[in-house]
């Protein structure tokens, strides 16, 4: 629809051709089409599912993305950890130094030249 504005203007478009309501009969023609076309989705919108409707309705695509990450967390750790087959004491684990575990198990008590040569191969 041009008014006396734009009818002065050479550059501007002509969109009346393009009104859908140019013709009233045949645009409440086309909206009652799409309203009839439309009302089977809308109703089932409308009926929605609750939380546990639509958890149920995923639970196929929820337990085979949980068991693919699960599958990854188990390579990933496999390749980051591999077993290892040496057995390590409680001593090593926490970092105290081989001989002296021995000597808290053993029945006699280390020397002072014995704690010296500890101390030396440390250094």
């Amino acid at each position: 629809m041009m008014d006396d504005k734009t009818r002065g203007d050479p550059d501007r478009l002509d969109l009346t051709p393009l009104d859908p309501r140019a013709d009233a009969a045949s645009f409440e023609r086309l909206v009652r089409e799409v309203r009839r076309a439309a009302t089977p989705e809308l109703v089932r919108r409308q009926a929605g599912l609750s939380l546990w409707g639509q958890i149920a309705r995923w639970r196929r695509p929820i337990l085979a993305a949980s068991g693919l990450m699960a599958l990854a967390s188990v390579i990933v750790l496999v390749v980051a950890h591999p077993p290892t087959t040496k057995q390590t004491t409680l001593a090593e684990a926490i970092g105290v130094p081989n001989q002296v575990a021995r000597w808290v198990q053993a029945p006699d008590k280390p020397t002072p030249g014995d704690l010296l040569g500890l101390e030396r191969s440390e250094q």
